[in-house]
Formats: C-alpha cells, structure tokens, sequence
C-alpha cells in the first residue's frame, strides 16, 4: 500500500507541474488574430498527442522514482 501511495503522490505532482507549465507555454505564445477583433470564437482544442505522452511520461518517472525511494530489496 505504502509504495501505492508515492507513486500515486509521485504521479500526480508531475501530472499538476506538466499541466502548469504546459499551460504557461501555450497562454504566453498565444497572439490573437486582429481580423477576428469582436467576433466571438468557440474553443480550441491544444495537442491531444502531447496529452497521452506527457501521461505516459510522467508515469513512467513516477514509477522509477517510486522505486527508487522505496529501495526495494529484491
């Protein structure tokens, strides 16, 4: 159970870091279109790849560091 919870604990702090500076890239390389000045524009939809791999990632690092903490003795 403990080495559930650190990697759980391990997965979702890089899950809320990836998200946040993700988000930080995406908001500061945005520059809006002048033409559309006034019309209303509906959502986009930003890289649904990037998502499944940063997943994967995090995942990834979050199982390695898990162990790595633990030291398992095997």
């Amino acid at each position: 159970m403990k080495r559930f919870l650190i990697f759980i604990g391990l997965f979702l702090t890089g899950y809320i870091i990836l998200q946040l500076v993700s988000g930080l890239f995406l908001t500061a390389g945005y520059s809006p279109d002048m033409m559309d000045q006034g019309k209303t524009v509906g959502y986009q939809v930003f890289g649904r790849i990037s998502f499944v791999i940063g997943t994967l990632l995090i995942a990834t690092l979050a199982f390695f560091l898990s162990e790595k903490l633990i030291g398992t003795n095997k």
